[in-house]
């Protein structure tokens, strides 16, 4: 649930080409030390209310530069990045200090850029996502090789990768997946890491 809420960033509203003798010039000197003690910002949100039930996907559409981005990485609690955060934001009875501090693992956000190791084929790339978040409750009697192999296997059938999973995923410079391909990979592996809460940014 969010209420009220206000995300503001840091940024200049002028912006000047700087020269050699840029540092030496007293008013941009002067400029400078009073942007490092009183920052300009801008507003990027304000008054967003709403509430995602468990279970319900919740759709964020918006032009670039809209502030769809800086929405999600609110909503996953990645608020390094503005100079404010206002409002109220909770995760079922959790406030963002209680996820940040004790649950950061179950909310997560995944990004634009798809960074994987392009040199690991999809089978082996989701089997070391899962892998790694293994829970410690499984079913009775299911070994953790037997997990990660169920969970890598229905995942990359859920995702349309079962045909391609000894496929590399591939770069700039390695043959392998397509692009698309690649960002279901991402979102197989976010999904298979065990978290409760997933924010995804925009999927071209």
């Amino acid at each position: 649930m969010f209420k009220d809420l206000h995300v503001a960033g840091a940024g200049s509203r002028i912006s000047i080409q700087p020269t050699v003798s840029s540092p030496f010039h007293p008013p941009t000197f002067l400029r400078k030390i009073r942007e490092i003690r009183h920052p300009p910002t801008r507003d990027i949100l304000s008054g967003f209310e709403g509430v995602v039930t468990p279970g319900q996907m919740l759709l964020v559409l918006g032009c670039p530069g809209s502030g769809c981005s800086a929405f999600l990485k609110t909503l996953a609690n990645q608020r390094g990045d503005y100079h404010a955060v206002e409002g109220q934001v909770s995760y079922d009875s959790f406030t963002p200090k209680e996820i940040h501090d004790s649950f950061r693992g179950n909310v997560t956000y995944c990004p634009e850029d798809d960074i994987h190791f392009p040199t690991l084929t999809i089978n082996q790339t989701l089997s070391f996502a899962i892998r790694n978040r293994t829970p410690a409750m499984r079913l009775l009697g299911q070994t953790c090789k037997e997990y990660v192999e169920d969970t890598t296997t229905r995942l990359m059938k859920a995702m349309g990768l079962y045909h391609l999973k000894d496929a590399l995923i591939s770069n700039a410079e390695v043959h392998g997946v397509s692009g698309g391909e690649r960002k279901r990979v991402s979102i197989a592996a976010t999904l298979g890491s065990a978290k409760r809460k997933t924010f995804k940014q925009r999927i071209k």
